[in-house]
């Protein structure tokens, strides 16, 4: 209690005296700036004016003990007469733990918000029908927006690629009130698709309703990435190791072609491969070779190459140009003209070509379906280009390995047919030295091969051939020429 005007504390009870640390008999001695700090002397004035218009006042304000500390104390004053004379009675609450209290709220809630904004996680708080309640930058940098307040304006459903994911993560919250470790792709706001990894608790009412979603997202793209690449990596190791081991082993050019496809599909987890064989007669590619998941498509193929949109496809133009050629959009290129449709309906979303080439020209194309979009980058162009140069180089090597068997049964066909003549033959070198005669050389003249070999047919010279004669038939035949004529020769008996 004050006294009127001059802020004296004439009466005062026992519960001042321990707010303040005074005896009784000093704090009524006192007057109320000597216990208030003078950072808030002016609400003297405001106790004053408030009681004046409207009979009450409340302020909280900082007093200061006898020991000097200062107390947080909440002030309620009303007007009130005391034997005739004006006074004021202020109602004083030492409020310094409750202060404490909330000044200890505010610096967790201060951390909790500096926690939520600051981490590099996406933080968010949702409904189950999509609305963002909270969210803090990193979220919305993931998605692609500038700030927390442009996200908060949009629903999450609006970024999932495939709506499916959104109904699981619902109902495995439903169930079991939490998502641990799930990883979905979502589209940001620039139309770029990600993948996220996300843990997310479910908050639920008293009749177990789900009220809230609250969780965070990781963006693992880059991780995703990586992971993939790894993944074709290996896939296409094991092709290139696999249809090398079989390269050597085959000497069968089908079954290199049926063998490659094989591989490429159960190793390299390719969709469906085949092989075309270039028919240079009708100007075509047919299909010899293939595996995969197929349905009908190679029925229904048609690579005419005299026909302007049907040569135009990834096959067409490396059979053309000789060279590989990518198509990583299957349902987005025209390239793939006339069978796109089919193509991405069967789930072929990139493919590339590769030339198989011996002799010098393309002979057959290998074709590589993915299932996954942007499949065939550098890197696996480079890798299979060179796995079918091997092939090609297996293929040239069966062919040279056929000509060679075909020119060894010829020459035996030779040797036997000159070995089994009725007539007298003998082969020299150009300086005329013999080295081979037949058996019937040996009939005839009863010279042994070991006899004669080495030496000059002119052992068998007679009397009656002429140095003449035997000079125009070298002549002859050291330009490649064929001499005809008779000899009239001698026998070893000079018969």
């Amino acid at each position: 209690m004050t006294g009127g005007q001059t802020c004296a504390l004439p009466i005062s009870n026992h519960q001042a005296s321990k707010i303040y640390g005074y005896k009784y008999e000093e704090l009524v001695n006192l007057s109320g700036k000597d216990i208030i700090h003078p950072d808030y002397y002016h609400l003297f004035e405001k106790f004053i004016h408030d009681v004046a218009k409207t009979n009450e006042f409340h302020a909280e304000s900082v007093d200061v003990r006898k020991d000097g500390t200062l107390i947080n104390t909440e002030v309620k004053g009303a007007p009130i007469n005391i034997k005739g004379k004006p006074h004021l009675l202020a109602v004083i609450r030492d409020i310094t733990q409750q202060k404490q209290a909330e000044e200890a709220l505010r610096q967790s809630e201060k951390k909790f918000r500096d926690l939520f904004n600051e981490d590099l996680t996406g933080n968010f708080v949702s409904t189950p029908d999509g609305k963002l309640i909270l969210c803090n930058p990193a979220y919305a940098n993931i998605m692609g927006f500038d700030s927390a307040n442009e996200m908060l304006k949009t629903k999450t459903q609006t970024f999932y690629k495939n709506i499916e994911d959104r109904n699981e993560i619902i109902k495995k919250i439903k169930e079991n009130r939490k998502l641990i470790n799930y990883e979905y792709p979502l589209i940001r706001k620039d139309g770029k698709e990600i993948t996220v990894l996300a843990n997310i608790l479910g908050e639920f009412d008293e009749k177990e309703k789900l009220i809230l979603l609250k969780g965070y997202l990781i963006d693992i793209s880059d991780r995703k990435k990586a992971e993939l690449e790894l993944t074709k990596a290996t896939r296409l190791y094991a092709v290139l190791s696999n249809i090398n081991q079989m390269i050597v082993r085959v000497r069968d050019k089908q079954t290199i072609f049926e063998e490659t496809c094989r591989i490429a599909v159960e190793n390299g987890k390719f969709k469906m491969a085949w092989i075309g064989l270039v028919d240079e007669k009708l100007n075509r590619v047919v299909s010899i070779a293939s595996a995969g998941f197929e349905e009908d498509y190679l029925d229904t193929i048609n690579i005419d190459l005299n026909d302007v949109e049907l040569s135009n496809g990834p096959t067409g133009h490396t059979v053309k140009l000789g060279t590989p050629f990518v198509v990583n959009e299957v349902s987005k290129q025209p390239e793939m003209g006339p069978w796109k449709e089919k193509a991405s309906k069967l789930g072929y979303h990139s493919s590339a070509a590769f030339p198989i080439i011996a002799d010098g020209k393309t002979i057959a194309i290998l074709n590589l379906y993915a299932g996954e979009t942007f499949f065939f980058d550098d890197k696996e162009v480079k890798l299979l280009d060179e796995l079918v140069q091997d092939i090609s180089y297996a293929i040239d090597f069966i062919n040279s390995e056929t000509e060679r068997k075909i020119s060894e049964q010829e020459l035996r066909k030779l040797s036997t047919a000159i070995t089994q003549s009725p007539a007298a033959i003998v082969i020299t070198n150009t300086q005329g030295a013999i080295e081979y005669v037949n058996p019937k050389f040996s009939e005839i003249t009863g010279y042994s091969f070991a006899e004669v070999k080495g030496k000059n047919p002119r052992i068998l010279k007679g009397t009656e051939n002429s140095k003449i004669f035997f000079k125009s038939l070298w002549e002859t035949i050291v330009v490649g020429k064929m001499w005809k004529g008779v000899f009239k020769n001698k026998k070893k008996n000079n018969s």
